[in-house]
C-alpha cells in the first residue's frame, strides 16, 4: 500500500498551482487535495481534515494551505509526522493586510474578480516568470475557475487566522520549509522565523521565484520535494 499525500492549496487556486508537484510525487504516492475554498476559517479546515483524512503520510501546504497546516501540526502533534510548508508564515496579518483582504472580498462582491486577476498574477510571481506569458495567463485563470465564493471564502480564512508563534517549538512533525526567494507576501525572513522555531526543520530558499515558487520553478521544488522525502 502506498503512503498518502495531502496538499493543501493556497489562496484563489485550486490543485493546479500543486500540478506538478502532484504529476511527480503521484508516481510514488497517493495524492489527496483538500478543497479549502469550502472554508470561511482556518479552524474549519483544520478540523475538516481531521475528521475525514486518516493516515496521512506527509502533509504539503503553499500560503492559505500553510495556514492550515502548520495550525494542524502544532494543535494536533500526532495527526503527521512530515509536512511542507512553503510560502506562509506562523502570524496573524496584521489590520492592513486584513482590511485589504475585506477590500477585495467587496470588490469580489461587485463582480471585478476578473480584473482582479491581472493584480493577483503580478503579486504572487518573481521577476523573471512575469515574462513567461503562458505561466501568467494559467495563474491569472485560477481564481476564475476557484469562483467568486471561493476566493472571498479564501480571504475570509486568511483573516480569521490565529497567530500561531507561540506554538511552533511544540510541533514535533518533521518539517521542510520552502520559500521563493522573490516572494513580497511571505518573504524569506518569515520562514526562517519558522525554521529557528520548530525543532526538525529545513529551510530551502528557491531563487527567480516568488509566492507561487510550486509554479515557477517546478522542477527544483520537486527535486526538493522527493529529496526530502526520500530521507525522512
Amino acid at each position: 500500500m502506498r503512503e498518502k499525500i495531502l496538499f493543501l492549496p493556497s489562496a484563489w487556486s485550486n490543485e493546479l498551482v500543486f500540478q506538478p508537484q502532484i504529476t511527480a510525487l503521484s508516481r510514488h504516492y497517493d495524492i489527496e487535495v483538500v478543497d479549502v475554498a469550502c472554508f470561511e476559517t482556518i479552524s474549519q479546515t483544520v478540523k475538516h481534515i481531521i475528521n475525514n483524512y486518516k493516515n496521512i503520510y506527509c502533509l504539503i501546504g503553499l500560503s492559505l494551505g500553510g495556514f492550515a497546516a502548520l495550525e494542524l501540526i502544532a494543535d494536533y502533534p500526532d495527526f503527521v509526522t512530515r509536512a511542507i510548508l512553503i510560502g506562509t508564515q506562523a502570524h496573524a496579518l496584521d489590520n492592513e493586510s486584513k482590511l485589504l483582504y475585506s477590500n477585495i472580498i467587496q470588490q469580489v462582491e461587485q463582480g471585478k474578480l476578473a480584473e482582479l486577476c491581472l493584480f493577483f498574477a503580478d503579486v504572487v510571481t518573481g521577476k523573471a516568470s512575469k515574462n513567461n506569458q503562458k505561466l501568467m495567463h494559467f495563474i491569472k485563470e485560477m481564481p476564475l475557475i476557484v469562483g467568486n465564493q471561493g476566493c472571498i471564502n479564501h480571504h475570509k480564512a486568511a483573516i480569521s487566522y490565529q497567530d500561531q508563534t507561540h506554538k511552533l517549538k511544540r510541533i514535533r512533525s518533521r518539517v521542510l520549509i520552502l520559500c521563493g526567494e522573490e516572494d513580497k507576501g511571505t518573504p524569506l525572513n518569515f520562514h526562517e522565523k519558522l525554521a529557528n522555531n520548530i525543532s526538525d526543520a529545513t529551510l530551502i530558499a528557491v531563487p527567480d521565484s516568488g509566492h507561487f515558487v510550486t509554479l515557477e520553478q517546478p522542477e527544483i521544488v520537486n527535486q526538493h520535494l522527493c529529496n526530502w522525502l526520500k530521507k525522512t
